[in-house]
């Protein structure tokens, strides 16, 4: 949930840019692909579908919005270990 709420927030403050093109990071591949579902199938959680209207209205001016998944590594005094 806290993934959709970051995605929004980030596509809210997009809105005021007159780019042609928004990149955004994540580090929960599982968001990415809740959307892409939820696209797929009109289902989802109330606020991934608040995103998917956000990412309709770029799409209706033509902006073009890719959402990237990552992994995030966390290095320990002994070990390194990768989150997510």
């Amino acid at each position: 949930m806290q993934e959709f709420i970051a995605i929004s927030k980030a596509l809210t403050c997009a809105e005021i840019d007159d780019g042609d093109k928004i990149f955004i990071c994540l580090d929960s591949k599982s968001a990415i692909q809740h959307l892409a579902r939820c696209a797929s199938a009109y289902l989802g959680v109330p606020k991934a579908l608040h995103v998917l209207a956000q990412l309709v209205q770029f799409k209706l001016r033509n902006v073009a919005v890719k959402l990237e998944g990552f992994l995030l590594t966390v290095e320990y005094p002994d070990t390194r270990r990768l989150i997510n």
